[in-house]
């Protein structure tokens, strides 16, 4: 039987699971999401998020812990290319 493996993290791949919210980080997802969604991506934004509100997203999910979210980074050549999350809900 195989066993589900807790990593989140694939240095080789390119993904990396966020534990420290950089700026760096924050300015990329700006611009990535931006992109996207004035592309009229289907992400759950209506307009492009702001700066803040992607760090305060970011914030609240490293904050809550690795039991209840998550969230992770694909980087490509080290910029951001990606990123998924989840937030177990009550």
């Amino acid at each position: 039987m195989a066993r589900h493996n807790d990593q989140t993290s694939d240095p080789a791949r390119g993904i990396e699971r966020l534990t420290v919210v950089r700026a760096a980080d924050v300015a990329e997802l700006t611009d990535l999401l931006g992109a996207l969604v004035r592309a009229d991506a289907a992400l759950g934004w209506t307009a492009p998020p702001s700066a803040s509100d992607l760090r305060g997203l970011l914030e609240s999910l490293v904050a809550t812990g690795p039991a209840d979210a998550c969230v992770v980074v694909a980087r490509h050549t080290g910029a951001v290319a990606g990123f998924g999350y989840w937030r177990r809900h009550a």
